[in-house]
């Protein structure tokens, strides 16, 4: 998809579509499971054949993105994900991630002796 990506649900279902055409990659989803899904996430893999291309998750609710913005946030260090994610459907609509940093203290452990 291109820099004037589209930003309807359907149109990156399509999208998808004639990027892969026949070809799969792991857990890829069939037509009718993206369309009754609740949440659908299209990433940029660069460990799948040809990483340009987006591949689809199906989600329940959103905790999948959720832990997916803190693991990034956490490891960034480590380095780059090879997972990106670029967008979030949510019930046919494009969702987005806003983030708020909140600090709580830790919890500190008791000792036992």
């Amino acid at each position: 998809m291109s820099e004037r990506d589209p930003k309807v649900f359907l149109d990156y279902v399509q999208a998808h579509e004639r990027e892969w055409g026949g070809q799969t990659y792991p857990q890829r989803p069939r037509m009718e499971q993206v369309l009754r899904a609740a949440v659908v996430a299209f990433w940029i893999d660069s460990t799948v054949a040809n990483g340009s291309r987006h591949i689809i998750t199906l989600h329940d609710d959103l905790s999948v993105i959720e832990e997916y913005f803190t693991r990034l946030i956490r490891r960034l260090p480590y380095g780059f994900p090879t997972r990106r994610l670029t967008i979030v459907f949510q019930h046919g609509e494009e969702v987005e991630a806003g983030v708020k940093v909140a600090f709580r203290p830790v919890p500190r452990k008791l000792s036992s002796s």
